[in-house]
């Protein structure tokens, strides 16, 4: 919304009067106002603009092959269902690392692999899925995942489960 701008103004004459003169200056005044108030809006919206644009890359930033992490806020309401007591609150907001079969760069995509869900369509808009990272396990020791220790069996051999890792 723009503000109304006041028609340009023609000098007074020379035999104006006082109240003309006075009428004048505040008139002269509105208009720098408002046009003072025209260029901080406009400094405003560059300023908005550069700090947007910050976080903002023309290189996508998913590749075939690499892993991701799905959003859980369009699926939560498949977890709670009617007549449960589920709580939605608590459940992840993304989910397992998935790889990326395909890309779609134009229209800011990516198609994912998701194995025995063939209810859900695979391909994800860019703002739905996370890049995958790797924990460090050196830079964060207490991340690190414990593995079980084996099982006996009756025979007293030792069994040994096989974690699966990214």
């Amino acid at each position: 919304m723009n503000p109304r701008l006041i028609p340009p103004l023609f000098p007074l004459p020379h035999n104006a009067s006082k109240e003309d003169i006075s009428a004048h200056e505040i008139i002269n005044k509105l208009h720098d106002d408002v046009t003072e108030v025209q260029d901080n809006l406009l400094h405003a919206k560059i300023t908005q603009a550069i700090e947007s644009n910050k976080h903002h890359s023309l290189i996508f930033p998913f590749a075939i092959g690499s892993h991701v992490q799905l959003t859980t806020l369009h699926r939560c309401n498949e977890y709670k269902a009617k007549g449960e007591k589920h709580m939605a609150k608590f459940m992840p907001c993304y989910d397992r690392p998935y790889t990326i079969i395909n890309t779609n760069e134009k229209h800011s995509t990516v198609t994912i692999e998701l194995p025995n869900t063939p209810n859900i369509f695979p391909t994800f808009h860019t703002s739905e899925v996370l890049p995958f990272i790797k924990c460090n396990t050196n830079l964060f020791p207490s991340h690190k995942f414990n593995e079980p220790p084996p099982v006996l069996t009756p025979e007293g051999n030792k069994e040994f489960f096989l974690l699966t890792k990214f």
